[in-house]
């Protein structure tokens, strides 16, 4: 009966889960004016849910999945928004730092350099509160 139940919580889930994507990647587009530029965040932020997948189960050798595993579906595709913007200021950003005249790879150098160290922490950090996740002893909680 378990079985059935999370299944079902999945499937429910997963319907969040689409609204939430659609929905970032709606606020993508609009902040970047450019569709395909937000085309090819998204696809950034989508290929990163296979490699957690395969970090979880192939690296990390966890057999077993929770619910609240799950969450990080969420927190992922947050993460990888997050580091667009942060990205794209960044880039902005580089034209008033080096001036008018710098080209698009110096830009996107220097925004690397400015930016990089946020998009770490804020990845870091998530990765390792979901790791001691993997190691507590914390049953989900039932309603």
């Amino acid at each position: 009966m378990t079985g059935h139940e999370v299944n079902n919580a999945l499937m429910h889930d997963s319907w969040f889960a689409m609204g939430s994507f659609i929905f970032v990647g709606s606020f993508i587009v609009i902040h970047l004016h450019s569709l395909l530029l937000s085309i090819f965040a998204i696809y950034g932020i989508l290929i990163s849910f296979p490699a957690a997948y395969y970090f979880f189960f192939v690296v990390m050798q966890f057999r077993k999945m929770m619910i609240l595993n799950f969450v990080a579906l969420f927190l992922i595709m947050g993460i990888g928004a997050d580091d667009v913007f942060v990205m794209f200021d960044a880039y902005n950003q580089a034209v008033a730092a080096l001036g008018p005249r710098s080209s698009p790879g110096q830009r996107l150098r220097w925004a690397y350099l400015e930016a990089g160290s946020a998009m770490l922490v804020t990845t870091v950090t998530t990765a390792g509160s979901f790791y001691s996740n993997c190691m507590s002893e914390v049953v989900v909680v039932r309603a």
